[in-house]
């Protein structure tokens, strides 16, 4: 069986809810991607400017398992760019603690205000 380009499945069922006027399909759905999104493994980023220390490393697991489900692999970097501190991505979400990070808005603070 061929697959559809996304859009056009998306158009399928937007369609489908309009001619219908069935919101029960849109919950099933929305349902459906959670689940698979859920069910799909992540990874997470971690950013510091030294090395973190293993003790430091569990915490961030378990942490990042908690917030994002066990499906999750941590890519550890280290950048002393960011003068200290650390940055998590996860996906589209992004946490910034990082020195570097709060100098830049700190300068967008000042500056904007001018």
């Amino acid at each position: 069986m061929a697959r559809l380009p996304k859009n056009e499945i998306v158009s399928g069922v937007i369609d489908f809810i309009k001619d219908t006027n069935d919101l029960t399909v849109a919950r099933e759905v929305v349902e459906k991607l959670e689940a698979h999104q859920s069910s799909k493994s992540k990874e997470a980023v971690v950013i510091s400017s030294s090395e973190i220390d293993i003790v430091g490393k569990q915490k961030l697991e378990k942490k990042l398992k908690k917030d994002f489900g066990d499906k999750i692999t941590i890519v550890y970097k280290v950048e002393s760019k960011i003068l200290g501190g650390i940055i998590i991505q996860v996906g589209d979400w992004v946490y910034d603690n990082s020195v570097s990070g709060q100098l830049e808005n700190f300068k967008q603070t000042l500056y904007g205000t001018i």
